[in-house]
């Protein structure tokens, strides 16, 4: 969030994976697709099921980023108390 706040500051954004020179409103869409995944975190786009190196089976739930890419997410991951506080706050200025 704090680099959503800072978007006039760059253009672009350097991810480690794969992708480079990603334009900075990018972030304004993860952020977005964040709150949509903490106002309900079961409405994703697709899920798939995953073998953890325990090999217990794991649901991978997955949130599209328009023009991007996605969150990738577990039930047990999305912490709503402290969250859904940060977001809010944000969207607020």
């Amino acid at each position: 969030l704090q680099v959503a706040e800072r978007l006039e500051e760059y253009d672009y954004i350097f991810g480690g994976h794969y992708g480079v020179e990603i334009e900075s409103n990018v972030i304004v869409d993860v952020v977005e697709t964040a709150e949509k995944i903490l106002q309900n975190p079961n409405d994703y786009d697709y899920c798939k099921v995953r073998k953890g190196f325990d090999g217990k089976e794991n649901i991978i739930m997955c949130k599209e980023i328009p023009n991007f890419s996605c969150i990738a997410y577990k039930e047990q991951g999305v912490y709503m108390e402290d969250a859904q506080k940060i977001v809010d706050e944000y969207l607020k200025k």
